[in-house]
């Protein structure tokens, strides 16, 4: 998997291409902590080119979600492709997270 960071609409924007799976797991946790001790609290997780995501990476999404609510925070999945969206749909975890089609600044 890659991935990029940048700051945007006020918020944390990662874009997030390829298969998030155990191998991208510790870099990724990694990069997720930094964000969080940093102060930021909402992050966009733009998945367009997300591919396929394991059970590894549904726990890091719960697990970020979890932290940032924690600090009224949020995560919001954002440009999800068929694929991902059946993955997170059958998981039961669709509903946790602020769904939106493109990334929007409010």
């Amino acid at each position: 998997m890659e991935y990029t960071i940048e700051e945007k609409c006020n918020n944390v924007v990662i874009t997030l291409d390829g298969d998030f799976d155990n191998p991208n797991y510790d870099n990724f946790s990694y990069e997720m902590d930094k964000i969080i001790e940093s102060g930021k609290k909402f992050l966009i997780l733009n998945i367009k080119g997300l591919e396929h995501i394991s059970n590894i990476g549904i726990e890091m999404l719960l697990s970020s979600l979890k932290i940032l609510r924690t600090i009224e925070g949020d995560v919001t999945l954002c440009c999800m492709n068929e694929n991902i969206k059946t993955i997170l749909d059958e998981s039961g975890v669709m509903s946790l997270f602020r769904i939106e089609d493109s990334i929007k600044c409010d």
